[in-house]
C-alpha cells in the first residue's frame, strides 16, 4: 500500500500507538526502533522514484 507523503507522520504515529508509543513521550528506546524499521517499508507516493534522487520518504529538519 502506498501513502501519499503528506500522510508519514499519521502513519508513522499509528505504527508508534500500536506498540503503545506517543512521539512526544518516548521512553522505550527499543519498540521506537521496531516502529522505525516497520515504517520503512511503507511505500511513499509523491516522491522522486529516481534512483540517483536525494528522495526517501523523509523530511527532517
Amino acid at each position: 500500500m502506498r501513502i501519499p507523503w503528506q500522510h508519514c507522520e499519521d502513519t508513522f504515529g499509528q505504527i508508534l500507538h500500536r506498540r503503545g508509543l506517543h512521539a512526544d513521550t518516548i521512553t522505550d528506546v527499543t519498540a521506537a526502533w521496531d516502529a522505525y524499521c516497520e515504517f520503512l517499508h511503507v511505500d511513499i507516493d509523491g516522491t522522486d522514484p529516481d534512483p540517483d534522487a536525494d528522495a526517501d520518504g523523509f523530511i527532517v529538519q
